[in-house]
């Protein structure tokens, strides 16, 4: 096969919980176009759920598959490619054998995506394709109900985990990963359904037990709009005898229950006969199917969107465009902090001291950067810890620091992955007194460069937190500024500030520690 004409040619494989998919796309006229897409059948997921390895003769396989899909990016002559593996690599318990073995057979380093960094990509995807649905319904002619709603549940159905979230049409501020998916599903229930005939009601009452105990910051009930994905929905919704406009479907609602009552009670034999399907993509479709039913129910939505997206889009997109657009780096800027809100939201958190704290945390991190040599991407990392840093008040006052950590590495933001997360927590962690404590488990799982990156964040959210140490915000006009080996830190203030001042002193030394600088606090009053 000859090489294509055109701009950069990149890849992305994929290896899943049961299958092994590689998109190959070209960047023409500034558009990206796919030029190939393979799929083939691997039961990773099957193995991995059921017995937590993946075998050597799984492996071997997997093997083969990589060397055949590395021989036709080769005819294509692609520039650049990732390996991405998702849910069952991710929780395999012999995954670093398996990443060693790939690389020494294949010559290809595979990259895991925790839940939340895969979640956020294919999100990030969903609403490029909600635009186009937008401008689809936004011209003459269309009714009131058939316009984009406002609040909409997006939610991924993967083979081995779900990932839902809320958009109001500008922000996701809500979202949560459950480890289910269509395969991990039917693996689970596999047992009850050999021994009872009314299998459909324990799936319900099963997914009725995982969404009914979701925390949802508004109710199911005020979500008018309902975005679908995963790797069925294209099927269903072909089914359903819905017309794609621009690669996006729009289903009614009826349309897609009625399919699933359908189905609901035939057994898979009978399920795969009528849809023309092998019995495994029937469990899948089965699965897939009670999930959608299942959220649908839970919404007043009277139609789904299903936009064709995958984990690749994203990824590909960023190989080709060379570096990631400033709006994009906002835009999940954005999310990230929406989401943050909402849950500090619910542990009733100080909302101007927050405000405060993230000023005055990015103004000393600009300052300083020629100190820290980080990317101005880590000011997120402390805007979250600025937002989140007291909700550990509402679980114990007196173990507060421990408890928001605790709060904090199992909640889900938009962008972040697992270490970020963990991260963000414990800078959040030092931002009183205490100091780094290197036996605690999980910060030692940082590793050498993340902990520095931390202890630097810290350092500096540190000495951004002790400006308001009564969280009233009696300091006004803050300045900051670098001079030789001090950081002068000007402000004006009609209140008494000794508690920020002393504050302010016991965290410079840590300050110093780490940056090798003395910060000084001076404080004018206006009336002088």
């Amino acid at each position: 096969m000859p090489k294509n004409k055109g701009g950069k040619i990149a890849a992305v494989i994929d290896i899943g919980s049961s299958d092994v998919k590689m998109q190959i796309s070209q960047v023409r006229s500034k558009a990206i176009l796919p030029l190939n897409t393979l799929e083939y059948p691997l039961r990773l997921g099957h193995e991995v759920f059921n017995y937590g390895k993946i075998s050597f003769e799984c492996l071997r396989e997997l093997s083969h598959i990589l060397t055949g899909y590395a021989n036709v990016m080769k005819e294509y002559g692609v520039e650049q490619y990732k390996v991405v593996g998702t849910t069952a690599l991710r929780e395999a318990q012999n995954k670093e054998f398996i990443l060693d073995q790939l690389l020494v057979q294949n010559n290809m380093t595979v990259e895991i995506y925790d839940d939340n960094q895969e979640k956020s990509l294919i999100y990030s995807a969903i609403i490029r394709a909600l635009k186009d649905v937008a401008l689809s319904m936004d011209r003459p002619g269309v009714k009131a109900q058939e316009k984009m709603p406002e609040n909409m549940l997006l939610s991924y159905i993967g083979t081995g985990s779900i990932g839902i979230s809320l958009y109001n049409g500008k922000h996701i501020f809500f979202t949560q990963n459950i480890s289910t998916g269509s395969l991990k599903l039917h693996d689970v229930l596999s047992g009850v359904q050999e021994s009872t005939d009314d299998f459909a009601i324990v799936v319900d009452e099963y997914l009725d037990s995982i969404f009914s105990r979701i925390q949802m910051p508004v109710s199911y009930r005020q979500i008018n709009g309902l975005v679908l994905t995963g790797n069925e929905m294209q099927r269903i919704a072909r089914l359903c005898n819905a017309d794609p406009v621009n690669g996006n479907y729009i289903i009614k609602a009826k349309t897609l229950s009625s399919l699933y009552q359908t189905i609901r009670l035939m057994p898979l034999e009978k399920i795969a006969l009528k849809f023309r399907l092998t019995e495994e993509v029937a469990e899948m479709f089965y699965s897939s199917l009670a999930i959608y039913a299942k959220l649908l129910k839970f919404t007043e939505a009277d139609y789904v969107i299903a936009p064709k997206v995958d984990l690749w889009d994203t990824l590909i997109e960023q190989m080709l465009v060379h570096k990631r657009a400033q709006s994009e780096i906002e835009e999940t800027r954005a999310h990230a902090l929406a989401c943050a809100k909402t849950v500090a939201q619910r542990y009733r958190c100080c909302g101007a001291n927050a405000d405060f704290l993230m000023n005055a945390a990015c103004t000393v991190f600009d300052k300083i950067k020629r100190l820290h040599g980080l990317q101005p991407e880590y000011k997120l990392l402390l805007e979250i810890a600025a937002i989140l840093h007291d909700c550990g008040y509402f679980v114990n006052s007196k173990h507060h620091l421990s408890s928001n950590v605790d709060i904090m590495k199992y909640t889900d933001i938009y962008g972040l992955t697992e270490k970020s997360t963990l991260m963000a927590a414990y800078i959040s962690r030092f931002a009183e007194n205490e100091t780094p404590d290197y036996n605690d488990a999980a910060f030692d799982s940082l590793k050498g460069g993340e902990k520095i990156i931390a202890l630097k964040l810290a350092a500096i959210f540190r000495l951004a937190n002790a400006l308001d140490k009564s969280q009233k915000q009696k300091l006004q006009a803050v300045k900051v500024r670098l001079e030789d080996d001090r950081l002068i830190v000007t402000a004006k203030s009609d209140s008494n500030t000794r508690l920020e001042h002393w504050a302010f002193e016991k965290c410079s030394a840590f300050f110093k520690e780490v940056f090798g600088v003395q910060p000084i606090l001076t404080v004018k009053s206006s009336l002088i």
